[in-house]
């Protein structure tokens, strides 16, 4: 689709909907069939994401892929109409094989983290904590730059999320999931 032909609103969305968006600089989400537009991160927010990223690729066994490419996870089977999310980073046991990866099913992540800021706040802490403990993905951090914080949340085994710990910067914390490490979040916030 190009940028001068409309995109039909309706309800509700889906993933191939996505796919006739046209293609800005925006993210676009889709909660329970309602399309969620995001405008582009400020500079702080992607320089948390590559510091971030560089120390769990430093940590991270060879078999395990970083990536804060914008992989999709395709919550397809949430009710009532599905759903779309596209974490900051995430964390997976190897690197995507399919061709054409646009999109990735919640088993295949092992770890999502979402930077807040003002425009994604509440879907951080709300709607998408509650549908990533509702898929089991294990784990989910929320990284608070103006607190200069990390949340960590772990599943529970069930549906839900347990909040394991709450790091300041200047702090170091140690864990074996996804895989063994040690951050700091004064090392990216």
């Amino acid at each position: 689709m190009t940028a001068s032909e409309p995109v039909q609103l309706h309800h509700p969305w889906t993933v191939a909907d996505l796919e006739r968006i046209p293609d800005d600089p925006n993210r676009y989400e889709i909660f329970h069939g309602s399309l969620l537009v995001t405008p582009p991160a400020f500079n702080r927010h992607n320089t948390t994401l590559y510091r971030l990223r560089r120390a769990l690729e430093r940590q991270a066994p060879d078999e395990f892929w970083v990536s804060t490419e914008s992989f999709g996870i395709d919550i397809r089977d949430l009710p009532p109409d599905g759903s779309f999310y596209v974490p900051d980073l995430i964390v997976m046991p190897e690197r995507p094989t399919r061709p054409k990866v646009k999109y990735l099913t919640p088993a295949e992540v092992l770890l999502a983290v979402e930077v807040l800021s003002d425009s994604t706040k509440a879907r951080d802490w709300g709607l998408k904590r509650y549908d990533y403990a509702l898929t089991g993905i294990p784990t989910y951090w929320i990284i608070d730059n103006e607190r200069r914080t990390m949340t960590v949340f772990t599943h529970d085994g069930k549906e839900s999320y347990v909040e394991e710990a709450t790091v300041k910067a200047g702090e170091k914390w140690t864990s074996e999931r996804p895989f063994p490490l040690t951050v700091d979040p004064g090392e990216f916030t």
